[in-house]
């Protein structure tokens, strides 16, 4: 994201839940670690970080938040159709880590 951004992210976040974070890269990178466990919680971090058009990658979460949520954040469609062929040319019985990045890849 754009670390001009990160701030008013991260305000944006901890106005809504217990959270806590640290910039990286001059606030191009932002590690935020939330108390609570529950699905809102990090649904109103995905939703903050999409509305500033960046990225979020869950690192740790609870079984439960890890079986509704992807890792990373979905890929628009044309960019998973070619994810998805370029790992069935490079593992074509699909073997190698299935369903590890993104649920049907």
């Amino acid at each position: 994201m754009a670390p001009t951004d990160a701030v008013l992210l991260t305000q944006n976040i901890c106005s809504q839940c217990d959270a806590e974070c640290y910039y990286d890269w001059a606030g191009g990178i932002i590690w935020l670690g939330t108390k609570e466990t529950d699905l809102t919680t990090h649904e109103i971090v995905r939703r903050s970080v999409k509305a500033v058009g960046a990225q979020a990658t869950m690192f740790r979460a609870d079984a439960n938040i890890r079986a509704a949520l992807p890792v990373f954040e979905p890929l628009p469609d044309p960019l998973h159709k070619v994810t998805a062929r370029i790992k069935q040319s490079f593992d074509p019985k699909g073997i190698l880590n299935p369903g590890r990045l993104y649920a049907d890849i």
